[in-house]
């Protein structure tokens, strides 16, 4: 959709009512480090390995918008496409940012009629604000409105851990998601999942750290349809999978899922 990607620009300042503030960067800024968490900690339980693909080069743009609570997210989009994906990251020390899903985002913008929108959370990467894994889902919402705002309709959310969690929440406060893709994450059992009626891709590493299999597997029988459920044989934790021997396959599935979507 060249319109929409087309209002996407490095260069401008535009204002964004009624809560919404953008103002465009020229680059990439550094990655805060942090304290490890029960979320944030690496844990490097096999040898990653280089994918064997050679990423794509496809230009992105830096961009700032503020979330309902007055916090500053940063996000880079890549593509110009109709189905708006917003790609959101785990708290595992160094796949922390956004930087974890922009390889990804790379392909995809080259492979599909998609627009991808990696977003650092608060308090994480390039963004400000108190860390607060409950209200991620207002940065997901931001993300959304600052989308709307430049003409997109459809939008996907797709997240790794605390990132898949919070795709879920703000899948609770905006139900019209054409698609929700959560890898590797410890969703809430006590929700009513009803009103989800997108398609849902659910995925997870049989060896994954943090023994996430009963409750992965729990909110996905909890889940109505459509949906799916994919298990890889790696023992990384959620995007870091695209490190292994099962990285193109992974990439593969997360693109063929969103090429569903736009069909």
């Amino acid at each position: 959709m060249t319109a929409c990607g087309s209002n996407i620009q490095e260069t401008q300042s535009v204002e964004v009512t009624p809560t919404l503030t953008v103002t465009m960067i020229p680059t990439l800024e550094p990655t805060a480090t942090i304290t490890p968490t029960m979320t944030d900690t690496q844990v490097p339980t096999s040898t990653p390995t280089t994918a064997k693909t050679p990423t794509p080069d496809v230009p992105h743009v830096v961009v700032r918008f503020l979330t309902e609570d007055d916090f500053t997210i940063v996000g880079s989009v890549f593509g110009d496409g109709e189905v708006a994906v917003i790609l959101t990251h785990m708290g595992e020390a160094g796949s922390d940012s956004r930087n974890s899903w922009i390889p990804f985002a790379r392909y995809a913008a080259a492979e599909g009629d998609f627009t991808l929108l990696a977003i650092d959370f608060r308090s994480y990467g390039a963004s400000h604000g108190e860390r607060s894994y409950s209200n991620q889902k207002l940065d997901i919402l931001g993300a959304i409105t600052f989308l709307q705002d430049r003409g997109y309709e459809k939008f996907v959310c797709m997240g790794a851990s605390m990132g898949g969690n919070a795709c879920i929440e703000a899948a609770l406060l905006y139900p019209d998601l054409i698609g929700l893709a959560v890898i590797a994450s410890n969703p809430r059992m006590d929700r009513d999942y009803s009103g989800l009626l997108m398609p849902k891709l659910f995925i997870l590493e049989a060896g994954d750290p943090y023994g996430l299999t009963r409750q992965m597997e729990t909110v996905y029988e909890m889940m109505p349809g459509p949906k799916a459920y994919h298990t890889f044989p790696e023992d990384l934790h959620g995007t870091r999978m695209f490190e292994t021997d099962s990285g193109d396959e992974f990439r593969a599935l997360l693109i063929e899922f969103l090429g569903s979507l736009s069909r």
